[in-house]
């Protein structure tokens, strides 16, 4: 995983992690599965393309929105 993963982690379950540069979707994928949610934001295309094919995998559980 990422550098940084550890403070979603230190988080309260159900809290909401803002991602501004969401790149691929790490930080992201990690709210998630420990059952936070997460508002991220990625203006390149194809980390944006990245990031919604990770996060839509069946391993990540969640409601993917453009």
């Amino acid at each position: 995983p990422s550098r940084g993963l550890g403070d979603v982690y230190k988080r309260q379950e159900h809290d909401i992690v803002f991602v501004p540069f969401m790149g691929v979707g790490s930080t992201g994928a990690a709210a998630l599965k420990s059952n936070r949610k997460f508002i991220g934001v990625e203006i390149e295309d194809i980390y944006y393309n990245a990031a919604k094919k990770r996060l839509s995998s069946s391993e990540v559980i969640g409601d993917v929105r453009q």
